[in-house]
């Protein structure tokens, strides 16, 4: 399940195993464009990410408020709200980038699953130059 009908489910008495990402080498949040989105609309990109990044930052700095929001937002008590901060939290890293292991990670899923050729190197996946020292 994911947050915050995880912590919900804690409530009513089931039990919280794992997330998928501490199993697995996997993104578990992101933000996704073609090629084709980046190149034709480029400044819209930028802003969405810019909003991204200053939404985890905002989150960080405010866990208070931001608990507040999650509870009425989703109609969950503060201890179920905290516990989803704290999921939430631990999803977001603080640059936007996909770390290299989680990128071969998810490519090594894949390839259980579908034809995936085994030289097709991760970096080739992302692209960081959009982001804040953008390499």
């Amino acid at each position: 399940m994911t947050p915050p009908f995880d912590d919900k489910a804690v409530t009513r008495g089931f039990k919280k195993f794992a997330l998928v990402g501490d199993l697995v080498d996997i993104p578990t949040s992101g933000l996704i464009a073609s090629r084709q989105e980046v190149a034709n609309h480029r400044d819209r990109v930028q802003k969405t990410i810019d909003a991204l990044l200053d939404a985890v930052t905002w989150i960080r700095a405010n866990r208070v408020e931001s608990v507040r929001m999650i509870a009425d937002k989703f109609k969950i008590t503060s201890a179920e709200a905290e516990r989803t901060y704290e999921t939430y939290v631990s999803m977001f890293n603080k640059d936007g980038r996909l770390p290299p292991k989680v990128a071969r990670g998810y490519l090594d899923l894949l390839r259980q699953e579908r034809p995936v050729p085994a030289d097709l190197d991760s970096k080739k996946l992302v692209d960081f130059s959009m982001l804040p020292g953008g390499k």
